[in-house]
């Protein structure tokens, strides 16, 4: 995939000066993480941003990113489109990529759009809006992720073997599942299953706007999807998870390639002794909880509810660990509010625990944290375990700049071990290799 670089046009006041190979879109903030650190290296992280839905629009629906992805060929965009109504997810994903290609179907990099490998949001709405900005690509559409026990199969979407609409992901409290057929999805009337292997002379003879809904159970079924888009960028809209942004970054060089230098400066001063560490569970997902349960038993970890948090910052001051956890809402506005309330106690353990890691599961409740700590942008570093990536938050607290290392993790990612794991490796400050 070739850099593209266009100099000059101001767009609301912020300066365009880079197109990029590839432009991602996740519709949420973990989501983004994930496929942005499928795109990491030993060159440098890879750069999240934060779409503000409340920044203006023209008359032409251009409308420049807030944070540009400085020097960078990938761009990632958590568009936070995933509760919103379909209109407003729609009118966003419109807005972003029209940001990257004011030209429309004449850009000829790669349009990602992640969505959630177990098919929670407004696929419909944003791949349609997709093609409205690029109506002469293709749409391939392959949500798998094999590496987190998400496939597809017939054209169903599985998760562990099962069919996602009879998994915990159909009970979910804001954006239930009510189908794993991935065609129900996408309203398309041109769509079409087929596997990895029909593909090559599949597309050949496709017509302008077509959908494929493409079967992948291993990650060589997807390099054979990637290795076809890859090859003619600029004639697909690329649909997926962070499954098939790993197939396209093994592709173009972007892959994670080894261990990295650990950034600086971190979070304030501290001093000898192993750096204390916050977790934040607001997710829902009965693995989470199953997770959390297994980091507490493990011992070490102060472990507490919402509600006692102050007993969490006193831990952690202390040099400590400490693990603070919601009890599960019962719907409507709950679920934000947790997590707001979880983001509030982020900025305060880092104010006074100096040196402070954090591991963030939700993409609510890690993206109310970055928000809390003053950044609208993060940088992705690698994956510690499959989906469960390392970042580094450039914070802003009444005035004063410091780099907050964390881990997220989507809700329904890893197994029992993924959160001893991910506060192991951030107590042990093995977050870069």
């Amino acid at each position: 995939m070739r850099a593209l670089a266009r100099g000059g046009a101001a767009v609301h006041g912020y300066q365009v000066t880079r197109l990029f190979d590839v432009l991602i879109m996740a519709d949420d903030f973990t989501g983004a993480c994930d496929t942005g650190a499928q795109f990491a290296s030993t060159g440098g992280p890879c750069r999240v941003v934060i779409e503000d839905a409340d920044a203006p629009v023209s008359g032409d629906d251009a409308h420049a990113l807030r944070h540009e992805c400085p020097g960078a060929s990938v761009c990632v965009v958590d568009t936070e489109t995933r509760h919103a109504s379909a209109a407003q997810a729609a009118a966003i994903v419109r807005r972003v990529s029209s940001a990257a290609a004011t030209d429309g179907s004449g850009w000829s990099g790669l349009v990602y759009k992640k969505i959630d490998s177990t098919l929670r949001g407004n696929i419909a709405a944003e791949i349609e809006a997709l093609a409205r900005v690029f109506p002469e690509r293709l749409l391939v559409v392959a949500p798998a992720f094999p590496a987190t026990g998400r496939t597809t199969r017939g054209g169903l979407c599985l998760v562990n073997g099962r069919p996602v609409d009879e998994t915990e992901f159909a009970r979910d409290v804001r954006v239930p599942v009510r189908s794993a057929r991935i065609a129900d999805l996408l309203g398309f009337a041109h769509s079409r299953h087929c596997g990895p292997a029909e593909l090559a002379g599949i597309f050949r003879g496709a017509r302008r706007g077509a959908a494929f809904v493409v079967d992948a159970e291993s990650d060589a079924d997807l390099d054979r999807v990637a290795s076809l888009v890859a090859g003619e960028p600029a004639r697909y809209i690329a649909v997926g998870s962070a499954g098939l942004a790993a197939a396209l970054a093994r592709l173009s060089g972007h892959a994670d390639a080894g261990p990295q230098q650990p950034p600086a400066p971190v979070a304030g001063p501290r001093g000898a002794g192993a750096p204390p560490v916050l977790g934040l569970v607001g997710s829902l997902s009965e693995r989470s909880r199953r997770q959390a349960e297994v980091l507490r038993g493990r011992g070490g970890v102060t472990a507490v509810t919402l509600a006692d948090a102050g007993r969490a910052i006193e831990v952690l001051a202390g040099g400590g660990q400490a693990l603070v956890m919601t009890s599960p809402p019962l719907g409507g506005e709950a679920p934000l509010r947790f997590a707001r309330a979880l983001g509030a106690v982020a900025r305060r353990a880092v104010e006074e625990a100096a040196g402070l890691r954090l591991f963030l599961t939700g993409g609510d409740t890690a993206l109310a944290a970055v928000r809390a700590l003053g950044a609208c942008a993060v940088d992705v570093h690698r994956q510690i375990v499959p989906g469960v990536p390392a970042i580094t938050i450039p914070a802003l607290l009444a005035g004063r700049r410091l780099t907050v290392t964390a881990v997220t993790k989507a809700g329904g990612f890893g197994d029992d071990e993924t959160m001893v794991t991910a506060f192991r490796r951030l107590r042990e400050e093995r977050c870069w290799r």
